[in-house]
């Protein structure tokens, strides 16, 4: 027979138990599995106002027409079209910007300011020269998630018409602490075997 004592610690475990049963329907607002939270919705500024915070996220830029130029197709614009622009604060150059350029396959960096609503861009498809410039202005009224302009081909002097057209937030950069590399642990081989 098994001591009081333990029937009892057995009966206040048991009892205890069976209050975090499972009794509701599921709720995916508590739930650790449910689906990440949708990005917080961009803050409408005027266009004047827009300054590089408002610029962090990603963007889709449109390529219109020919405009003034050479339609060849030998151009960055004529060749792929629409691109996917990243664009986040420059570590170097506070209330400036830093990000990328992706199409047709191929990334090129971007550095640029925004000031009193006008956009200016340099782009370099080798990482050292200027190869393109984007110059545009944030369009009254659109919250500052449209800005309209002209992207330049610096090696052809192609010009085309632009539309970047905001799509969302950039994800947060990590936490310090999460970046940092932890410690390794090593046993001894006498421990390992154990």
């Amino acid at each position: 027979m098994k001591p009081p004592s333990l029937i009892i610690a057995l009966f206040f475990i048991a009892s205890s138990a069976y209050g975090i049963c499972a009794t509701g329907t599921f709720d995916p607002k508590i739930s650790p599995r449910a689906a990440p939270a949708a990005p917080a919705p961009k803050r409408c500024r005027d266009a004047n106002a827009v300054d590089a915070a408002d610029m962090t996220g990603r963007w889709h830029a449109i390529f219109g027409g020919s405009g003034n130029g050479s339609s060849t197709g030998t151009s960055a614009a004529d060749a792929i079209g629409d691109a996917l622009i990243e664009l986040g604060p420059h570590p170097d150059y506070q209330g400036s910007l830093q990000g990328s350029v992706m199409r047709g396959g191929a990334t090129s960096p971007l550095a640029g300011d925004i000031e009193d609503g006008e956009l200016l861009l340099e782009e370099s498809a080798n990482g050292t020269n200027i190869t393109a410039t984007w110059t545009g202005r944030v369009l009254d009224g659109s919250c500052g998630q449209t800005i309209e302009g002209t992207w330049n081909d610096a090696l052809t002097s192609t010009t085309r018409p632009f539309t970047l057209k905001w799509l969302a937030s950039a994800p947060p950069p990590a936490p310090e602490a999460s970046v940092q590399a932890q410690p390794k642990v090593t046993l001894p081989p006498a421990a390992a075997q154990r």
